[in-house]
């Protein structure tokens, strides 16, 4: 199970966030507490999270549901976006007008002043997810409470395609799930974004 976090303060503010640590907003708090419901009758194995707050707050939710400790890793942050962290998105739009239409277009081969590179991010990404499949592949569920950009790194490496065409192709809402099934040779996508358990909620 791949879970983005709950809702941040700087998603609520519309501010570019990659290693920028906002805490949840009332609202994630909410998401966080449903997805937690969502996912208590799913036994899972262990869980992991991204360190960062918004992350570790929506994980702390499901691992108090779930009677599970949370196993941080570094390596599952979200991209780092440097100059940018904090900024909003519209004040990016007129500061870095070229820069910022390419990010959306072609993350890959654009390099934010003082950001990590989408090339070594997915590196450390998959490092970071293989190490967990080594350590589940004799069977049950884990979960990995992490970000929108990791999510689309991981689901392009399963799908085989580059990280680009994901970028702006798949939505990820706050406190989606993306489930998927493997065995020792093949991965598969069985869900996809479903945010079913906030109906009602947040």
């Amino acid at each position: 199970y791949l879970i983005r976090h709950g809702e941040s303060t700087w998603n609520a503010q519309g501010r570019v966030q990659g290693w920028g640590d906002a805490r949840l907003s009332a609202k994630g708090v909410a998401q966080a507490q449903a997805v937690a419901r969502r996912l208590r009758r799913v036994p899972l194995q262990r869980l992991y999270t991204s360190p960062l707050a918004r992350a570790a707050q929506t994980a702390a939710a499901i691992g108090a549901r779930a009677h599970l400790p949370i196993h941080p890793v570094a390596d599952f942050r979200e991209v780092g976006l440097g100059v940018w962290e904090g900024v909003p998105v519209k004040r990016l739009r007129t500061r870095y007008p070229a820069l910022y239409r390419k990010w959306l277009t072609a993350p890959s081969k654009t390099r934010i002043p003082d950001g990590e590179g989408i090339p070594a991010f997915q590196r450390r990404v998959l490092a970071a997810f293989r190490g967990v499949l080594e350590e589940t592949l004799s069977g049950g569920s884990v979960a990995i409470v992490t970000h929108g950009g990791v999510i689309r790194a991981i689901l392009a490496h399963v799908l085989g395609i580059p990280f680009d065409p994901l970028m702006r192709g798949i939505s990820l809402g706050n406190t989606s799930i993306t489930r998927l099934a493997h065995t020792r040779h093949r991965l598969a996508i069985t869900m996809l974004n479903d945010t079913s358990h906030l109906n009602g909620h947040a």
